[in-house]
């Protein structure tokens, strides 16, 4: 009976250290990293829909398509740097003024 229950405790508590492993990554959206480096390009793009449709919709609600309309029209070199911004954000995480609030 021994044995049986220290097979068991063990099959319960030990496990790989693989599976234990936190990672401190996190995936970022293109939309969200445009949205905290360059938030007035986005509220103009709001506005111009807002004004062109006639839309009442909230901001919140329109700044999907708002964002995906500004990288739709950005160059190259914009969508490289936009890019870039994404990956140091996940490298190193939110900005301090942003862990703050």
């Amino acid at each position: 009976m021994m044995i049986q229950e220290l097979t068991q405790w063990c099959s319960n508590n030990w496990r790989m250290m693989h599976g234990r492993e936190k990672h401190s990554r996190f995936r970022t959206r293109h939309m969200d990293v445009l949205w905290k480096t360059k938030p007035r390009l986005v509220v103009e793009e709001i506005s111009r829909l807002k004004e062109e449709e006639g839309r009442s919709n909230t901001d919140f609600e329109l700044r999907t398509t708002a964002s995906k309309n500004v990288i739709g029209r950005m160059s190259q070199e914009e969508l490289n740097e936009l890019q870039e911004a994404a990956k140091d954000m996940e490298q190193n995480g939110h900005s301090e003024d942003h862990k703050r609030r």
